[in-house]
């Protein structure tokens, strides 16, 4: 058993699905279209499509020229196109399948009347299931999952010092699987300055001590027909001057729902197993407890209410286990902390987030 010191990784370089190029991801869903505007026109537009995109978009579509399928014309736009823009306009109603973008097709089926009136308008969504935004969300029940090749690429948008990286959620073996890391100044991978062998383990933890703007991660598979992560961590970690007690209580326990009936009898189900750890710290320094107030203030978003989650590594020396993505359930007791002179003391509660999806 390895006792190195306890490394709180909350403080994700990677913010948004522009930082990420993946060269395949699996497709997603376009939705069914719904008639918003118009009650003349009788013609019923269909969609459907391997969604291709990185992020989930609404489609508006709407009639130019009215008239029958084959006749009228139609424009459409996005959640992304800009304000008072329209994509593209002009287009023929057609009874074929017309391509919008990102492999969303729509069609159209007329019917008995007037097929279409001017501003008949439509919406459909469309979902990236396995978006690369999933990979920085701080929920392992959301996933990344690639199409047949394996690269995937970074850009923090500038030169970091990255201490730690967490490739978490996957779906390599050991037998069958490589992976290796890469990091340069740009986005060059023929003969980047440092190039890293990854230990298969999952989670797959590598703590470094590098300045780059880029990284790669390049996955080799014998049997795999796409790689899949739930969350991928690169930036840095927070250690405190003194780990917690040896005594620190790990609870492998059980994520259970428990609900009555109208004859009072109560029914109790297991959800999952659940990991929850106290950390007892009986001394901390000035700069301990402005660490902990700095990582509180980024988890908790006091304007929303929302609390992120943040990965804990209980033995940083030992890269194979102890490692979790966890809510910190007291987040508060940062607040009540006693400052003595030199030192103070508290104890830190975490709760493992499960894995619900599977």
């Amino acid at each position: 058993m390895s006792f190195g010191p306890t490394r709180f990784l909350y403080n994700n370089f990677l913010t948004s699905p522009e930082m990420i190029t993946a060269d395949s991801q699996a497709s997603g869903v376009v939705g069914g279209a719904e008639k918003i505007q118009g009650t003349s026109g009788v013609a019923i537009m269909v969609s459907y499509g391997s969604y291709s995109g990185t992020s989930g978009l609404r489609y508006t579509v709407q009639i130019v020229s009215p008239g029958d399928v084959g006749v009228a014309t139609f424009r459409w736009k996005t959640s992304e196109t800009p304000s008072g823009t329209w994509e593209a306009t002009g287009i023929t109603t057609l009874s074929t399948p017309t391509l919008l973008n990102y492999n969303t097709y729509i069609f159209w089926v007329g019917g008995t009347g007037v097929d279409f009136e001017q501003n008949d308008t439509w919406i459909l969504e469309t979902q990236a299931t396995y978006s690369t935004e999933n990979l920085f969300d701080k929920d392992r029940n959301t996933i990344f999952r690639s199409g047949s090749t394996f690269n995937i690429e970074f850009n923090l948008g500038s030169a970091r010092h990255i201490t730690a990286i967490i490739l978490y959620g996957h779906n390599l073996t050991s037998a069958t699987s490589t992976a290796i890391l890469q990091m340069n100044t740009t986005s060059s991978w023929a003969s980047p300055p440092y190039t890293q062998s990854l230990t298969i383990a999952n989670p797959i933890i590598i703590y470094v001590d590098e300045n780059y703007q880029y990284q790669r991660i390049s996955i080799t598979d014998t049997e795999l027909s796409y790689v899949e992560f739930s969350q991928i961590y690169i930036g840095d970690y927070l250690e405190l001057s003194h780990n917690a007690k040896w005594d620190t209580p790990l609870t492998p326990g059980l994520n259970i729902i428990e609900s009555g009936d109208v004859t009072g009898i109560n029914r109790r189900k297991i959800y999952t197993k659940q990991d929850r750890i106290q950390l007892d710290y009986q001394i901390l320094k000035y700069a301990d407890i402005d660490n902990l107030i700095t990582m509180q203030k980024s988890l908790y978003h006091t304007d929303t209410g929302i609390i992120d989650r943040l990965f804990l590594h209980l033995f940083s020396d030992d890269a194979t286990k102890y490692i979790w993505l966890m809510d910190w359930t007291n987040i508060n007791a940062i607040d009540y902390i006693f400052k003595y002179v030199t030192h103070g003391s508290i104890m830190l509660e975490f709760s493992e987030q499960v894995n619900t999806r599977r």
